[in-house]
């Protein structure tokens, strides 16, 4: 009888394991597919979806306030909106699993001029298969992915083209 509620048991985990790899992780995420829609709050409760900037280009931030190397980009990032502020661009930063009264504190802080996005449960992050922070990604205005990597791109306005 233990032995086959045991293998009961490891039938049922080794389902789960295939499920999440086949099911859950099916969307790959890479350079030159379509960006994944997704819905998440700002600091100030409103849903924003990728899709409202569909036919603008989009820089994706993944990143935490924790992160050091996140804490370098950050400055970048508010030179960049500044640069590009008269072009119809956005950064939506999507950060992982902090607060809203924290994050504000940080975005007044640090003066940032771009939205913040709550990924409250890091669903974005599982949906998008983000492994750690920070991750960059930028999306043309057909939303497609042309751009993934830990670091902004040499020449970002290119991308945004």
């Amino acid at each position: 009888m233990n032995k086959i509620l045991l293998r009961f048991v490891l039938f049922v985990l080794v389902g789960f394991y295939v499920f999440n790899l086949t099911v859950v992780g099916a969307e790959e995420v890479n350079i030159n597919t379509e960006a994944i829609d997704f819905t998440l709050e700002d600091l100030e409760g409103n849903n924003v979806a990728l899709k409202n900037f569909q036919g603008r280009p989009i820089l994706l931030f993944f990143w935490a306030t924790w992160c050091p190397h996140c804490q370098k980009i950050t400055p970048q990032l508010i030179a960049l909106k500044q640069k590009l502020s008269d072009q119809d661009f956005e950064i939506l930063a999507i950060n992982f699993k902090e607060g809203r009264d924290k994050l504000k504190r940080f975005a007044q802080n640090q003066g940032i001029n771009y939205k913040i996005l709550l990924d409250k449960k890091g669903e974005v992050f599982s949906l998008y298969n983000i492994p750690g922070v920070p991750v960059v990604i930028v999306v043309d205005r057909k939303g497609i992915i042309r751009f993934m990597d830990v670091e902004l791109p040499q020449e970002p306005q290119e991308l945004l083209e």
